[in-house]
């Protein structure tokens, strides 16, 4: 049963990960600094199994692949960081991960993969908290500005790109940790330019990428945690496990941040844990 504490560790360092992003929205750092400390442990870390697999390539599709996966990291990152600025953490967060609407879609289109009766449920559910989540807004949640709407659909468009890039380079059998070690070495230059574009004093930036280093740790540690989960134990249970980590992320925005969700929201909240459940 070694998978399934692999599994539940997964979810805690990936909900953790996500709360620590939401402390540095909260502080106001800039997304620069705070993505660099985020990728750099993520390029040594994946550049270890590309190592021992010897899988190294610079062929031009993998090249490519690593280019639009990387963009939909940085940029997905950066709405992200801004979504958690203007709006609660408690909704922002696992509203992002409606992006699995869009992997289901695409798996079933370019992978022949069958619509069941679950999956119906579950992206029904979505919609349904989607809905809930957005009654009245402004007067149930603490919205700096309707923007946040903007930034989570970014997001979660990015994010598929990101995660639904990965799953197409699985089926194609590239080397996956060869293609993140790309695109974290590609976010790590994209975020030293980011703080040149934006100079601030070096000590103004220790803050945020301390910050984000940690975050990178946690988010590497969820990750590999998940694969072996997933190598070693069934998917069916492994997979709706991981999506609860959206659950650990709210409860540490509701007891750091006193962030409080009115009715419509706690039941688009339900909602939307049993729907990325059944979508997983």
């Amino acid at each position: 049963m070694i998978w399934l504490w692999a599994a539940l560790l997964s979810t805690f360092a990936f909900g953790f990960g996500a709360f620590l992003l939401k402390v540095a929205a909260h502080r106001g750092y800039h997304s620069g600094p705070t993505l660099l400390g985020l990728y750099l442990p993520g390029v040594v870390l994946f550049a270890i199994p590309v190592f021992i697999e010897s899988a190294w390539s610079i062929q031009s599709t993998v090249l490519l692949a690593s280019l639009l996966i990387g963009a939909g990291s940085i940029v997905g990152n950066i709405t992200f960081l801004k979504a958690l600025m203007l709006g609660p953490g408690n909704l922002t967060i696992p509203l992002i991960n409606t992006h699995l609407i869009l992997i289901v879609v695409m798996s079933i289109t370019l992978f022949g993969e069958i619509l069941t009766g679950q999956m119906i449920l579950g992206i029904s559910l979505l919609l349904l908290a989607t809905s809930l989540i957005t009654y009245n807004p402004t007067k149930t949640q603490s919205l700096v500005s309707k923007w946040w709407f903007v930034y989570v659909v970014l997001t979660i468009l990015f994010v598929f790109i990101r995660n639904g890039g990965l799953k197409v380079t699985q089926e194609l059998s590239f080397n996956n940790y060869l293609i993140l070690f790309y695109s974290y070495l590609g976010g790590v230059l994209f975020s030293v330019c980011q703080i040149w574009m934006h100079p601030s004093s070096i000590h103004a930036c220790y803050p945020a990428i301390r910050l984000g280093l940690i975050t990178g740790v946690f988010s590497f540690l969820g990750l590999y945690l998940y694969a072996y989960a997933l190598e070693t134990g069934p998917a069916s249970i492994v997979a709706p496990i991981y999506t609860t980590y959206s659950l650990v992320a709210v409860m540490l925005c509701a007891i750091f941040y006193k962030e409080k969700l009115q009715m419509p929201q706690k039941i688009a909240l339900g909602s939307l844990l049993i729907g990325l459940w059944l979508l997983a």
